[in-house]
């Protein structure tokens, strides 16, 4: 079946895919926030550091990210209700993060007293983390941590989403959800690709990658008549996924591979967990959370520990932070702005 027919409903594994998604990056953020910043997962060593779990797990959030995002798009059409409803997703439970890093996790936490931390300009600072301007330390907290004061690390990719948010409206504006218009795009993708392959440098690669694997997101978006999903390109995917990796060709498997076998699992498969969230989306919260409580429980066991406790202890811990965070705030937001939405339309 192609694309198009099986997105039409949300009968599909992309939330129960976030949702272990946010679990790979807790893991793979567990190594060097548990044994120092020159140690990374496996993958992360083969490629010397261009790729990593984590970087794959973000990779299905932008990919899928890209289709849904496209989708909505184009459904609501004005650039006042795609930017409220984006608005509405991503900053909410950001801002809880960052106001209960500042003012709860902060003065538990730094080695300062508790005047100096409080006037420090430094501390408030941290805030501009609220309008995705990152910034990585408060005063006197996880100094002594073997991966020293970076309290919320992948905050940065949020600010790469919300660009990725701004590309799609003027995709939208511009004509590019047309078939035509956007293969007339792909030329400017491919030397994209090949920038960042000429260039091999892994911060660029961090950053150019989710952009691309939206931009295919949003193409396959596009193109979704065009698109058959089945288990015998699925499994030929993963092999030649699989090998470009091995040959060290992981961008190419990332742009050229990942994708399909990301739709595959999502829409393709023939057993769904469409059920998965019916209680909540909790990965979200899952991601902003990780990170700061696995410094946090590295600093109680004394500031370094085993990676494999340190990933199973937060990751429970994120998931319990994950549901307070769509409980007390992610839901109770969207009830609100559904209200006003519902008064403006009667």
């Amino acid at each position: 079946m192609y694309l198009s027919e099986l997105s039409r409903d949300r009968n599909n594994n992309l939330d129960i895919m976030r949702f272990l998604a946010a679990i790979c990056v807790i893991i793979s953020h567990a190594i060097p926030l548990s044994k120092g910043e020159e140690y990374a997962d496996f993958i992360s060593v083969y490629t010397s550091g261009s790729l990593s779990i984590g970087g794959i797990a973000v990779g299905i959030f932008f990919v899928a990210g890209g289709f849904l995002i496209s989708k909505s798009m184009e459904r609501v059409k004005t650039a006042k209700a795609f930017f409220s409803a984006r608005c509405i997703r991503i900053f909410p439970s950001l801002i809880f993060v960052t106001v209960l890093s500042v003012f709860v996790l902060g003065p538990v936490l730094t080695q300062l007293p508790l005047v100096s931390y409080f006037m420090d300009k430094n501390t408030y600072l941290y805030l501009i983390n609220m309008i995705l301007i990152p910034v990585h330390a408060l005063p006197g907290v996880f100094e002594h941590n073997i991966y020293p004061e970076v309290v919320n690390g992948p905050l940065w990719t949020l600010s790469v989403e919300f660009v990725c948010y701004i590309l799609c409206f003027l995709a939208f504006k511009i004509g590019f959800f047309n078939k035509k218009n956007y293969l007339c795009t792909v030329p400017l993708a491919i030397m994209m690709c090949v920038l960042v392959l000429y260039l091999n440098n892994s911060f660029l690669t961090s950053v150019i990658r989710p952009v691309l694997l939206f931009y295919i997101g949003f193409g396959m978006y596009v193109l979704r008549d065009h698109i058959k999903l089945s288990a015998k390109y699925n499994f030929l995917a993963i092999v030649i996924f699989v090998l470009l990796l091995v040959m060290k060709c992981d961008f190419l498997a990332m742009i050229l591979i990942f994708p399909y076998i990301v739709f595959y699992l999502g829409y393709g498969c023939k057993y769904k967990f469409s059920n998965f969230s019916r209680y909540g989306e909790f990965s979200y919260g899952m991601y902003l959370w990780g990170w700061p409580i696995g410094q946090t429980v590295c600093m109680l066991a004394g500031g370094r520990m085993n990676w494999i406790l340190n990933a199973v202890i937060v990751s429970v811990i994120a998931i319990l932070f994950g549901i307070i965070s769509y409980y007390a705030v992610d839901r109770n937001v969207n009830k609100i702005y559904k209200k006003i939405m519902t008064v403006k339309q009667s």
